[in-house]
């Protein structure tokens, strides 16, 4: 996991994010970031409330106001995580399962096909590249 943090009265402190929150474009990104960076200020002020409270939406609202930021208090990124997924494989065995992915990797096991006998099988992928079929 790559780290990023900064200095603080000779104090690290850091800020996860999970790869896929990162690979979402820029907007989407550094919304996710300041909303978990509101997080992170009410854990060092002391006014940390649980879920989204009256204090984080202030801190949202105030941010968005002067900014022009659109932060949420929903953790949307999943869906458009889901919509980076551009390499489609379909098992050609009695499953019929589709895998989808956002690397060019075909999917399976040796146990997927003791299983089911059947064999990943590209069936969609990024217009910009082309069909990939071998198993």
């Amino acid at each position: 996991m790559e780290r990023h943090g900064f200095a603080c009265k000779d104090v690290m402190h850091f800020l996860y994010m999970k790869a896929e929150q990162v690979t979402l474009g820029l907007f989407l990104t550094l919304q996710t970031l300041l909303h978990e960076m509101i997080h992170y200020y009410q854990r060092l002020r002391g006014t940390h409330d649980l879920e989204h409270g009256a204090t984080f939406q202030y801190h949202m609202k105030r941010i968005n106001r002067e900014s022009g930021a659109n932060i949420t208090i929903y953790h949307d990124f999943i869906q458009e995580y889901e919509s980076l997924k551009r390499h489609w494989w379909k098992c050609n065995g009695p499953c019929q399962q589709v895998v989808k992915r956002l690397t060019d990797r075909t999917p399976g096991s040796k146990a997927h096909k003791r299983k089911c006998g059947g064999d990943f099988i590209k069936i969609q992928e990024p217009e910009n590249k082309r069909m990939r079929t071998d198993p």
